[in-house]
């Protein structure tokens, strides 16, 4: 699943760089990911890119409530049942049958 594998790459560039990324640098991966990673090819690039708007929202939430002094609720690996849907940010579009 490519959320939890952008989530995993963040992780691991702070633990092991002290770097952050963000959605840009991500985004920006996605086309190389395409070459290796052949079930990427079949979705559109659009609901790729907010996989990746997703998970910079959720740490832009995280980091908010670490601000506020609030329970901050680190990120968390999603199931396949927890992460079920997908946006497209077009119009005009219907999904049909069920799978």
């Amino acid at each position: 699943m490519l959320y939890n594998r952008l989530l995993d790459e963040r992780r691991f560039a702070y633990k092991t760089d002290k770097t952050t990324l963000n959605d840009y640098d991500q985004a920006n991966t996605l086309n190389e990911r395409k070459k290796y990673i052949p079930t990427l090819k079949q979705v559109h690039s659009q609901v790729l890119q907010d996989v990746v708007k997703r998970l910079d929202q959720a740490f832009q939430a995280f980091f908010r409530r670490v601000k506020a002094g609030e329970t901050p609720g680190y990120p968390r690996f999603k199931s396949a049942g927890r992460y079920d849907s997908f946006t497209y940010p077009q119009g005009g579009y219907a999904i049909h049958g069920h799978q």
